[in-house]
């Protein structure tokens, strides 16, 4: 008679997402529209050489120079999927939001980090992983992170 196989849990690729309280305060610049181009336009700002987080993908909390306030994801980075040797850029992609930024100076509050920056293999991926990041970003801004499994496969 056959054992059933036992099967182990594999550990997740990274940790929870983890919380971090910082503030970043900008101007919206032009950026390369890659992100509109993949149905995630983003509001741009350079960053100081050491910015306040360490790189990588975070869930946050936007706010125009009106005070109007958004939830959304960033990516404070190099960019390594579409620039060889980019500058630090934080990107960030505001939930349920229509409008022109450029030129304000806005704020960005990190909340959670939820994965590392990393270098994809086409914009498709990218994309993908973009998508997968929202939602995490949206759960942790609602509050039910824990009921989302957290999941960087391609």
């Amino acid at each position: 008679m056959k054992r059933p196989a036992r099967i182990s849990p594999a550990p997740p690729a990274f940790p929870e997402p983890s919380s971090v309280d910082a503030v970043f305060r900008g101007v919206v610049v032009k950026g390369a529209r890659i992100g509109r181009q993949l149905g995630y336009p983003t509001a741009n700002m350079a960053v100081p050489e050491h910015p306040p987080v360490p790189s990588g993908v975070y869930a946050v909390w936007f706010t125009d120079a009106s005070g109007r306030r958004f939830a959304g994801v960033a990516s404070l980075g190099v960019r390594p999927t579409v620039e060889a040797d980019g500058k630090m850029l934080l990107e960030t992609h505001l939930f349920d939001f229509c409008g022109d930024l450029y030129g304000q100076v806005c704020e960005v509050t990190f909340c959670h980090l939820i994965r590392p920056e990393l270098k994809f293999g086409s914009l498709a991926e990218l994309r993908a992983q973009i998508e997968r990041d929202a939602v995490m970003a949206k759960s942790v801004l609602s509050g039910t992170a824990s009921m989302m499994p957290f999941d960087l496969s391609l």
